[in-house]
């Protein structure tokens, strides 16, 4: 986010989900910041798992 605010000194940046229920949801953060996001561990596993 430094690095963005660092670029684009114009833009409004906010850290925070939006949707439109309003509801409480859980970030989900990993070593590889390439999975982090707000589904669950398991949803991403099978997501990511590859077909034999």
């Amino acid at each position: 986010m430094k690095l963005l605010n660092r670029l684009r000194k114009r833009d409004i940046n906010l850290e925070i989900p939006l949707g439109k229920d309003g509801e409480e949801v859980n970030y989900y953060e990993f070593a590889d910041k390439a999975l982090n996001g707000f589904e669950s561990p398991k949803l991403q596993k099978r997501c990511f798992q590859t077909s034999k």
